[in-house]
């Protein structure tokens, strides 16, 4: 793992293993909604007590954060749930860089979130399986003076195909221009160029967008800022990934 700003402080004895793993994954992605949790760390569980009682556990030793509000259906994880943050002690654990008093649904991460569970998914029907991921700031990278800042980096075994996929995957929410679409093409495309030494092999750059007029969109944007190979930069639908890898 090459995360920066991740401590690799012990977690105390008297947390549970389980509840501890809830407090990595929750540190990685900044936010998670409860079956998103279920779905990282309680995957074989037969009953969802197990992550009630694990949740219960971190909420009342003051761990976790719940926010104030429940998170819609769709691809943050479905309805009636609620989404949890670390607090300000875990925080420290796990973090070096200033704590934020979040009271907000935070949907990119969510979605984020959302993206690598469904690789989890494909794992367990068989098909594909994770080889190595980074999330958020554990993917980000300095290359050239460059800044490369994916949602993901991924290490993806098509197991159909005996293939591995190298990806860098960003999590479109509609929110970003043209302007900032076509700045994040050139420093994908400078790094490219320097070398990008500090991944294995470079990545193709994967953008997952909401719908299919963002896809076209992007698709455009990404035609008039780089002319190079076609295969380094794929626009798909977030709902279809990691389908669209087979």
């Amino acid at each position: 793992m090459t995360a920066r700003t991740l401590r690799r402080y012990a977690v105390p004895m008297k947390i549970l293993a389980r509840d501890a793993e809830v407090l990595r994954w929750i540190s990685r992605f900044s936010m998670l909604a409860s079956k998103q949790i279920e779905g990282l760390v309680f995957r074989t569980s037969r009953s969802s007590t197990t992550f009630k009682n694990s949740i219960r556990r971190l909420h009342e030793d003051g761990l976790v954060v719940r926010v104030n509000r429940r998170v819609p259906g769709g691809s943050q994880g479905g309805s009636g749930q609620y989404a949890y943050r670390l607090s300000p002690t875990a925080w420290r654990m796990y973090r070096s860089t200033p704590y934020k008093n979040r009271r907000t649904i935070d949907y990119h991460a969510l979605e984020v979130a959302a993206a690598y569970i469904r690789c989890l998914d494909a794992q367990d029907e068989g098909w594909a399986r994770v080889h190595y991921v980074e999330i958020e700031d554990e993917a980000w990278r300095t290359i050239a003076g460059d800044h490369i800042r994916p949602d993901l980096y991924l290490e993806f075994d098509n197991l159909e195909a005996n293939r591995r996929r190298y990806m860098a995957v960003e999590v479109d929410r509609g929110t970003e221009n043209r302007p900032d679409i076509r700045d994040k093409v050139r420093r994908y495309e400078s790094a490219r160029e320097a070398g990008g030494e500090t991944f294995r092999v470079f990545p193709q750059i994967l953008f997952l967008a909401p719908d299919v007029a963002r896809v076209e969109q992007l698709r455009r944007w990404i035609r008039e800022a780089y002319r190079g190979d076609e295969a380094l930069f794929v626009v798909g639908l977030l709902d279809e990934f990691p389908a669209l890898l087979r």
